[in-house]
């Protein structure tokens, strides 16, 4: 083939739609690659954050129950003792013991998943050290430290316990005591789940 005859082929609209084909062809191949690419990136990365909300609804399921279990168990404890019935009493001790040794086990372990989970303020307020201070701004958690008010109630219960049992004469209305810390703890339990299902449905509806 001369060169006369090779630069006709070359410029000839054949040749040029098939070049041009070609190029777009590979152009759209590169495009497509790209938005394919990044669309495989957005869906990892919600099923990255599907997955933590996930983790966290079960962690946030966790937690309040057991707050409210726990709760629920010291009050049944008061009317056992209030009612004088001991073999009930007795069954009931058990179990309180059983899911307060398990909240203690368990405290940290909330504590770290609900800070990298949910929220920093909620875990703060699940249980910070006497002494420990941060500047709270979701006013709900505001004062609340659930696991001293745990801690308080406790005692309290304890308290009364002696006195029903006689090993304790004090002059203090030991019942009275334990009663208030029950409300205490009952308000703060209550506080604390509203705002750690606020704090998580408001994460979630920014997720969509």
């Amino acid at each position: 083939m001369n060169k006369n005859t090779f630069d006709k082929l070359i410029n000839s609209n054949i040749v040029l739609a098939i070049v041009s084909f070609i190029l777009t062809g590979l152009v759209g191949v590169a495009v497509s690659d790209h938005y394919q690419e990044k669309a495989s990136e957005r869906q990892r990365n919600h099923e990255i954050l599907q997955r933590e909300l996930d983790e966290a609804q079960k962690v946030l399921d966790e937690v309040t129950y057991h707050i409210r279990h726990r709760w629920y168990l010291l009050q049944k404890l008061k009317w056992g003792m209030d009612e004088n019935d001991a073999e009930n009493f007795s069954i009931l001790f058990s179990e309180y013991n059983k899911t307060k040794d398990e909240w203690n086990v368990k405290l940290y372990i909330y504590k770290y998943k609900i800070r990298r989970l949910v929220d920093d303020e909620l875990a703060y307020s699940l249980y910070h050290k006497r002494g420990e201070r941060k500047e709270i701004k979701n006013r709900t958690l505001n004062g609340i430290n659930i696991h001293e008010s745990f801690r308080n109630a406790h005692n309290k219960f304890k308290d009364y316990k002696r006195y029903k049992e006689g090993t304790d004469s004090g002059s203090e209305n030991f019942e009275e005591a334990f009663q208030k810390g029950l409300e205490e703890l009952g308000l703060q339990s209550d506080k604390f789940i509203d705002a750690a299902y606020t704090i998580f449905l408001s994460r979630f509806s920014r997720m969509k």
